[in-house]
């Protein structure tokens, strides 16, 4: 689940770039890659919770790395809905996507150091 995680945030990242030089007219992409890129941020979302959800009162940043990729989320389904056009809101949704990726990274590699000490001291 964890790899399946991680492909999907990476996946709707690179998706994002993409749609970013559509709005800078660099070059023209189909509708399709506009809600293959919501229904990826939905399923980061969902992936996040249900991976790292089960850590959340462990510590801060475990529970902000399970609850965080629902603010792009919101964001993103924001501009999509009524904000269209307001390239501000594109720049935050891109920050706060690339935080959520970014404490995901740390959650599992916290998870994983973890795991590996676990196996040390026995």
């Amino acid at each position: 689940m964890q790899l399946v995680l991680r492909i999907a945030a990476y996946l709707t990242f690179l998706l994002g770039i993409g749609l970013l030089g559509r709005l800078l007219g660099m070059y023209s992409l189909s509708g399709m890659v506009d809600m293959l890129h919501m229904l990826l941020g939905i399923a980061t979302a969902i992936l996040a919770l249900v991976v790292l959800g089960n850590t959340i009162r462990q510590d801060g940043i475990r529970g902000i790395a399970a609850w965080f990729p629902l603010l792009p989320l919101a964001l993103g389904i924001l501009w999509y809905t009524s904000m269209n056009g307001v390239m501000a809101l594109i720049a935050i949704h891109a920050v706060l996507g690339l935080t959520a990726i970014g404490l995901i990274e740390m959650h599992l590699a916290r998870r994983k150091r973890a795991q590996r000490a676990a196996l040390g001291q026995q």
